[in-house]
Formats: structure tokens, C-alpha cells, sequence
């Protein structure tokens, strides 16, 4: 490994992790440290080398000192596991101990190592060289902060592949979740990433409209993200095809009798209610309005382009309702009923 390459991983992780001297419990209720170093039981906590800072000066700590922020801080990290979910910062004042910057430098420089070692062996050696430098940093950054990759399956199986659109959906990553089960992220990291994947400028209007895109079904996506996205345009039904005039009888003749059927039925009052739901915006359905298009287009017969219409609208309907999966059908090829699930979609990369 380069040191070029190195110092890259560990400027991105810089930018990533809020790198704090002041111990803290994390939003899970780990104490952590430095670059997001954790450091979540007594014995790893007391052997840190602690400096007590007193305004300008510091020494170095006690083990009283060190004993005494160890309890301090295990009771805001119950809080914080109960979901108190305060920021890093809210801790700074907490205890007076602090890790001298030489020794947070020194110890991110040996995880990035770590780590980009790690990920190169669970991708394999051979698909890992044939990926950028960028690709390289931002599947780094998540086994950084996750651990791994192996759980990653998708963002795993597309480094392999060396598929870098397919990489940048399946980057993504979640801290936790809130009250409503919306997931947690940090966005500007997810920006990041996004951009390392694709080799583009991640402060560029690219990388914020992809990230936006990506994550638009998400209720804590940032209005500095929604912005990007394009205006929604509304949904118009494709026009049946019109035919010139010709006798009754011949039109009849053509159509056949499932098609002289739908004759019938169209002229007569409300026969069209599946086209004018369909028209509508599928998110704003109601399921017995869902029940109607889809009773619609398999009972009755239609120019193929409608009925394909049809079927994306409901398609478009389930996808807001239970996320964007794929629906389970019958053996005629009718969509079966799911169970609502608490879940956020479009995109749901590997935690």
C-alpha cells in the first residue's frame, strides 16, 4: 500500500469521524475517542494515555482521575443508549481528561492501515487492485466505521465486479435509527463517498443531486440535499391509440369479442376508474384504489402499452407502501398483498 494512498484514507476518515481529544459515549452508548476510536471498557479506558488539562496546562492523569471520568462517563452513556442521542460536543466539558494529538494521529494512522488491509483481503486481492484510489478510500471509510465488509453484501459483490454505479448506491451507511425509525446518517460522509466512488468533485453539484436522489424517500434528508432534486413533473396516462372512422360493424370485426367487450364496457358511466387512480400520483393511493387498477388491468383487455402502464403505476404504488423490493406474485402473475414494513425507501444499502 502507498503512503500517497495512506494519507488520502486518513484525510477522508478526518473528514468523516469527528475527531475529538475529550472522551465521550457515542449515540449507541460506547465511549469513544480520537477518530472514532472505541474505547468502551475500563481496562482499554484506564490504560489510555490520559492528559489533565487546567486551561492551558496539562499533566499527565491520575488513575483517580481516570477511575472518576470512567464512572462519569458510564452514566451518560446509559442516557445515551436510552436514546438521549446527544452530539459528541455535549461532552467536552464533561471530564477534564484530553489525548495528547500525537497519540490520536499515531493510532488512526495504524487503523487505516488495519482496515484498508482487512478490506482488501475480504474483497480479494485481485478486484482490489483494479479498483481506484477513490473506490479504495470510501470502502475503507465503511469497514473504518463498520467493521467490515463482508456484511456488505451487495456493495461486496459490485467492488468485485468493478461496477462503480452500482458501488455508489450500495455505499451508503447508517448510525442508528430515530423514534420514527428513520435511519441516521451523516450526509455530508455519505456525499463523500458517493463522489470517491464515482471520481467526481464532492462538493460539486453532481455529488449533492446523486446523494439527494439516492436517499429521497428518506424523511431526514436535509433540504440542503432536497434541493438538488429536480421539480416532480406530474404523472399524465398514455392516450389511447386513436383509429379513424370506420363502420361500426368492421371496428367490431377487428377487435374481436374480448375487444368488443371493452367497447361495451367503456361507454358506459364511470367505466374508466382504474385510468383516472392511475392518473394520480401512486404514493397518494388508497389500497382499495391500488385493488381497482390492478383488478382492472388483469380482468379487461387493453393495448399492451396501457396495460404495462398500468402495471409500473401500481408497481410505483407498493414500492412507496413497503419499500423498494421486489413483489411476490402468484402463479398467474398477480401481485400477492405484503404487510406494511417499517422501513425507509427507495434504497436500503447494507447496514
Amino acid at each position: 500500500m502507498s503512503d500517497t494512498l495512506v494519507q488520502r484514507i486518513r484525510d477522508h476518515i478526518h473528514l468523516n469521524e469527528r475527531v475529538a481529544d475529550y472522551p465521550y459515549p457515542d449515540n449507541k452508548g460506547k465511549i469513544t475517542s480520537g477518530a472514532g476510536f472505541l474505547i468502551d471498557d475500563r481496562d482499554s479506558f484506564m490504560k489510555q494515555p490520559w492528559e489533565f488539562r487546567n486551561g492551558n496546562a496539562a499533566r499527565p492523569a491520575t488513575q483517580a482521575e481516570k477511575e472518576a471520568a470512567w464512572l462519569k462517563l458510564r452514566e451518560a452513556a446509559v442516557e445515551q443508549g436510552k436514546g438521549a442521542n446527544k452530539r459528541a460536543d455535549a461532552f467536552e466539558n464533561a471530564t477534564s481528561l484530553r489525548l495528547p494529538k500525537e497519540v490520536i494521529e499515531a493510532d488512526l494512522d495504524s487503523k487505516v492501515r488495519q482496515h484498508m488491509d482487512q478490506a482488501r483481503k475480504e474483497i480479494g486481492a485481485e478486484a482490489w487492485n483494479k479498483l481506484t484510489d477513490g473506490q479504495k478510500t470510501a470502502i475503507t471509510d465503511v469497514h473504518y466505521a463498520k467493521g467490515n465488509i463482508v456484511t456488505f453484501t451487495k456493495l461486496k459483490k459490485h467492488a468485485q465486479s468493478g461496477n462503480a454505479k452500482e458501488m455508489a448506491r450500495e455505499i451508503g451507511i447508517k448510525s442508528g435509527e430515530d423514534s420514527s425509525n428513520n435511519p441516521i446518517r451523516n450526509w455530508d460522509r455519505e456525499r463523500r463517498n458517493h463522489a470517491a466512488i464515482l471520481g467526481i468533485d464532492p462538493d460539486g453539484s453532481e455529488a449533492w443531486k446523486g446523494t439527494a436522489e439516492k436517499y429521497q424517500r428518506e424523511e431526514n434528508l436535509p433540504d440542503t440535499y432536497r434541493k438538488h432534486l429536480p421539480t416532480p413533473q406530474p404523472t399524465e396516462p398514455p392516450q389511447e391509440a386513436e383509429t379513424t372512422q370506420q363502420p361500426q360493424q368492421e371496428k367490431q370485426s377487428d377487435l374481436g369479442a374480448d375487444g368488443q367487450a371493452f367497447l361495451e364496457r367503456i361507454r358506459q358511466p364511470n367505466a374508466r376508474p382504474a385510468l383516472d387512480i392511475a392518473a394520480k400520483e401512486p404514493r397518494d393511493w388508497t389500497k382499495e384504489e391500488a385493488d381497482t387498477v390492478i383488478q382492472h388491468y388483469q380482468r379487461y383487455p387493453r393495448p399492451e402499452s396501457l396495460n404495462e402502464w398500468l402495471r409500473d403505476q401500481a408497481s410505483e404504488h407498493f414500492k412507496s407502501r413497503y419499500g423498494d423490493v421486489e413483489m411476490i406474485r402468484d402463479l398467474s402473475g398477480r401481485m400477492v398483498e405484503r404487510q406494511p414494513q417499517a422501513t425507509t425507501p427507495p434504497f436500503m444499502p447494507d447496514p
